[in-house]
């Protein structure tokens, strides 16, 4: 089996790359497509689709609903969530061994802001509603800047102390997610790689989770050993 990976993107930063070797770890085959025949997966998240030229994939990952355009070939469609169209549904982005070890309290940080927040409406919401007053939090928003100022401006004024995450990497995130005892997820809540491990660590005694988009419910998130199984593992 043969994985399709996005070469100008670091490995240890997309979730798509960590899907990807996760399953090669487990199961074995090329982590990355070199254009030789065999089964090959492919990955659509974000609205997005990478196919190799001249590659008929034999398995689509869909990590979202969004529209990922028309992907020929694959018979087995993989959906991680509710997702129409799919051939086997997982609850959410599964799990490595890894993402459920969770860390202490942090010493540094009482939460975290996280995740890609669409604007400074939505940020200033999830935040006033998460009730922060006096903590000490962390603001890890990636590839947006302004964005993290005014969520900086937002806990200022709530009198908290606000400490900005330059542009976070998956990794520093997930550190942030598991060790802070409140994570406020900004992101679009549709059970991917960081609202899945912000939802196990929330159910920990004592830890919380406030999402941006509310009223959804609680959800057990998937293991990497049920994708392995649906891909005949």
């Amino acid at each position: 089996m043969q994985y399709f990976v996005k070469h100008f993107w670091p490995e240890w930063d997309s979730k798509r790359d960590m899907l990807s070797m996760a399953v090669a770890g487990i199961m074995g085959g090329e982590y990355w497509y070199p254009g030789a025949a065999g089964r090959t997966v492919v990955q659509a998240a974000d609205g997005k689709c990478d196919v190799p030229s001249g590659c008929t994939p034999s398995v689509l990952i869909r990590h979202d609903p969004l529209d990922c355009g028309t992907v020929r070939g694959p018979g087995l469609r993989i959906g991680l969530g509710d997702i129409p169209g799919c051939s086997v549904n997982l609850r959410s982005y599964p799990l490595r061994k890894k993402d459920l070890h969770r860390l202490p309290p942090s010493a540094a940080f009482d939460a975290v802001v996280g995740g890609r927040c669409p604007d400074a409406e939505s940020c200033e919401e999830a935040i006033e509603r998460a009730s922060l007053t006096g903590l000490r939090v962390a603001v890890a928003i990636p590839g947006n800047p302004g964005i993290a100022r005014e969520a900086v401006g937002i806990l200022e004024r709530s009198k908290n102390s606000a400490t900005v995450i330059d542009d976070p990497s998956l990794p520093i995130l997930s550190v942030l997610y598991r060790s802070c005892v409140t994570v406020v997820h900004l992101g679009d809540c549709m059970r991917g790689y960081l609202h899945s491990l912000a939802m196990y660590h929330a159910s920990a005694q004592g830890r919380r989770l406030v999402e941006r988009v509310p009223g959804l419910p609680g959800f057990e998130p998937a293991g990497i050993g049920e994708l392995v199984r649906a891909l005949g593992g």
